[in-house]
């Protein structure tokens, strides 16, 4: 709320849309704050000193490391996340 709405007192809207096709599971987060790309900016320096890094991308990181595909688009004055997951058809039961 804070970054995606700075000019607004009343809160947006978001979504969070859940699916699995076949052995992909997909997760989609839908927002009418401001723009935002989260993977546009570079990947964290994972290899300096902790003193000397900046805070900051290190969710993001994790994020994609734990994700096969993750994509970011802005769709109709929306922003709209989809991060994918091929997972094994045993761990869906």
């Amino acid at each position: 709320m804070k970054y995606g709405y700075p000019d607004r007192a009343e809160p947006g809207h978001a979504e969070i849309v859940l699916a699995l096709y076949g052995s992909r599971q997909e997760i989609e987060f839908i927002d009418d704050g401001c723009a935002f790309d989260p993977f546009g900016g570079p990947a964290p320096n994972l290899d300096g000193p902790l003193e000397t890094r900046p805070i900051g991308r290190l969710g993001l990181h994790i994020l994609r490391s734990l994700t096969d595909e993750a994509r970011y688009e802005r769709r109709n004055e929306r922003n709209v996340i989809r991060l994918s997951r091929f997972v094994a058809s045993a761990n869906l039961l």
